[in-house]
């Protein structure tokens, strides 16, 4: 799909995109889009990983399948920012920051191709390949967190960067390393630029269904879409999650929320920095041609692009401080991640 989808609400969205860019000035390059229950929703079923769960004892294995349901118009939506932006000669590219990894938006892309298409030009092999994904200039993944923050474990050079930016953002920033250093879940753009990404520049604006991930970007000098959404937990613990019948599931979640981003959008007009809006739209979608995906993730990938990189990052942060990571943490051949069941954060 390159054009808006022929249904009234698909179109209603493109017209909302286009009118945001021509009568309310909002540009994409200042907008950086989280992926997760932002632009669609995503399950697990726990039936099934408890049929693997003899196989991930004996070997280790991650792998998994996921389901994912496109939310009704969001891409309709950012398609309309996109012709609005060419009919002005403005830059028509979107902006993806997600805490997932390159080889899953890969596949994703490789049924879904609006979504390249919305990010637009990419490196050599550019939509066909994984490793495109990865060196994008305009996506930023769990993988650029690691590569932006590792050098940073050194006191020195953390010290001389962080006294570069502004204090807000050095705040925000200084904070989660000194705390947290493996919360690759922080979305601030001055990290892309430590990770060689150059399409974050101009960000101002984050839309994000992670509160914490939009308070930090407001408190680093900036404004937020907080998108507020339930998504489904087995037991009340395990995220992502049901026992059976995903699609069920995923049409509960099939909200109008990209209506109530474009409204957030509008009033967030030309506010000061710190404006931080949060916004709901319950009511599901039932007259839309909706878009359904199944993943098999392999456990090489999880490995190397969702265990790896914060392991890389505890390892970093713990020979900086001179001590022992606990139970090997921080070594890729360590333990499973603690987050293993429902690899959550996205």
């Amino acid at each position: 799909m390159t054009r808006p989808d022929a249904s009234r609400f698909g179109q209603r969205l493109f017209q909302e995109g286009r009118a945001l860019v021509l009568q309310g000035h909002v540009r994409l390059t200042t907008l950086v889009w989280d992926a997760d229950e932002v632009l669609w929703d995503w399950l697990m079923v726990g039936s099934e990983l408890a049929r693997g769960l003899g196989r991930l004892v004996r070997t280790r294995d991650l792998g998994h399948r996921e389901y994912l349901r496109i939310r009704p118009g969001i891409l309709e939506l950012i398609l309309g920012m996109q012709d609005a932006s060419r009919t002005l000669g403005l830059d028509p590219w979107m902006r993806l920051w997600t805490d997932g990894y390159p080889w899953r938006l890969w596949r994703i892309a490789d049924e879904l191709p609006i979504l390249a298409h919305l990010l637009g030009p990419g490196p050599p092999g550019w939509p066909d390949t994984p490793e495109s994904f990865a060196l994008h200039p305009r996506i930023f993944t769990r993988t650029d967190y690691a590569a932006a923050v590792v050098p940073m474990a050194d006191p020195a050079l953390r010290a001389e960067r962080l006294a570069l930016l502004p204090a807000p953002v050095a705040r925000v920033i200084g904070n989660s390393l000194r705390t947290r250093p493996e919360d690759s879940s922080l979305k601030i753009p001055e990290l892309a630029r430590w990770a060689g990404k150059d399409g974050f520049e101009e960000a101002l604006v984050l839309i994000d269904d992670n509160l914490r991930n939009t308070s930090r970007f407001v408190r680093a000098g900036r404004r937020a879409v907080h998108v507020r959404t339930e998504a489904p937990r087995l037991l009340g613990r395990v995220p992502n999650t049901v026992w059976r019948d995903p699609r069920t599931a995923l049409a509960r979640l099939s909200a109008g929320h990209a209506l109530a981003i474009a409204d957030a959008l509008r009033r967030h007009g030309d506010r000061d920095p710190g404006h931080h809006l949060s916004v709901a739209h319950p009511e599901p979608v039932t007259l839309y041609p909706h878009t359904d995906l199944e993943l098999d993730v392999p456990d090489a990938r999880i490995r190397a692009q969702w265990v790896d990189p914060r392991a890389r990052v505890r390892a970093a942060f713990a020979a900086s401080a001179g001590s022992a990571d606990p139970a090997g943490r921080g070594s890729p051949s360590g333990r499973l991640p603690r987050d293993w069941w429902g690899l959550r954060s996205r």
